[in-house]
């Protein structure tokens, strides 16, 4: 081969020998020399890994100094801060909790106020993109059905809470099922939330919060009985409606007990007429 290559180069023919490329010229010196080779790619390995994490660590400065602006009510400066460093963080894996924290930033700078349609739709805006990357985002979802819950739109607020019963295990489920029994009675459907909460009581049975909620759904039940023909002024009523509604014995005795010390009135004989007259 190379004879015949060298007869027709003196004859100025084609030749099939070609010269020998970068990546021939490369894997040949690192046979020469393996050690120094082994050097060079671990130094550009490691410069490779120093440029990332600086990368990232100069995104998540920026996106930590938004947040402590934005404590201090320095709002401008705040979004522009969290602006700069989306603009940075590339929608690369690594970037996620940085992309997350940043856009859920921006979404509870504009929800801060319920007065203007403007800012809460930007809310929605950025904590949607920011559910996008972590569905699974606990407080997330929790101030995006607050935004919700703000712009009237009850239905996505619902979905929201639903989504961080599903996501969440007790106690985190406790503020889940606070906000959504709390939307329900708000919403005048005080028997879906009493039914709900006995469906759920049981994950977080000794909580205040629920606890303080159930009482809530219960005031509002019984201010709309004492305007019907039987009214609720009873505990033994209560203990009756509790129990039709998943509750059970040890729990509703231990309701109850905290339940009395701030409705004293019940099983007073005038408790209808004067609940009625309020």
């Amino acid at each position: 081969m190379l004879s015949k290559d060298l007869k027709n180069y003196l004859e100025s023919r084609p030749i099939k020998a070609k010269p020998i490329g970068g990546i021939g010229r490369l894997g040949k010196w690192i046979g020469r020399q393996p050690v120094l080779a082994s050097s060079v790619t671990g130094l550009v390995l490691v410069t490779i890994i120093a440029s990332i994490l600086i990368y990232i660590s100069v995104v998540e400065t920026l996106v930590n100094s938004a947040v402590r602006l934005q404590g201090r009510g320095f709002f401008q400066e705040a979004e522009r801060k969290y602006k700069d460093a989306l603009s940075l963080a590339l929608t690369w894996p690594f970037m996620k909790t940085v992309r997350v924290k940043a856009l859920a930033g921006l979404g509870a700078m504009y929800s801060r106020t319920e007065s203007s349609k403007e800012l809460l739709e930007k809310a929605l805006k950025y904590y949607n993109e920011s559910i996008s990357i972590d569905p699974n985002n606990y407080v997330t979802l929790n101030d995006l059905a607050h935004t919700y819950e703000s712009r009237g739109n009850y239905a996505e607020a619902i979905k929201c809470y639903q989504r961080m019963l599903d996501v969440s295990k007790p106690p985190q489920s406790v503020l889940a099922i606070w906000n959504y029994a709390g939307l329900l009675r708000r919403l005048g459907r005080t028997e879906e939330a009493l039914e709900f909460l006995g469906k759920h009581y049981k994950e977080v049975r000794t909580d205040p919060l629920v606890k303080g909620e159930v009482g809530s759904v219960l005031d509002s039940l019984i201010k709309s009985s004492a305007y019907k023909l039987r009214p609720i002024t009873t505990y033994d009523q209560i203990r009756q409606i509790l129990a039709q509604y998943g509750f059970d014995a040890e729990y509703i005795e231990d309701f109850i007990k905290s339940y009395r010390g701030t409705h004293p009135w019940f099983d007073e004989p005038d408790f209808a007429t004067l609940h009625s007259s309020t």
